[in-house]
């Protein structure tokens, strides 16, 4: 006996854009500021070296 699921690619696309959202869009948000800080101090660390 096979017993197969049909699979539908919206149904998929639809439950992993949820998950996405749910885990990382919060935390994307909040640490984006974070991230302009931290290429700001990169680059004057760069230059303090040359």
């Amino acid at each position: 006996m096979k017993f197969e699921l049909e699979f539908d690619k919206d149904v998929y696309n639809k439950q992993m854009d949820l998950l996405f959202d749910l885990n990382w869009k919060k935390k994307k948000d909040y640490y984006k500021n974070s991230q302009y800080l931290g290429l700001i101090l990169y680059y004057y660390w760069n230059c303090l070296n040359l």
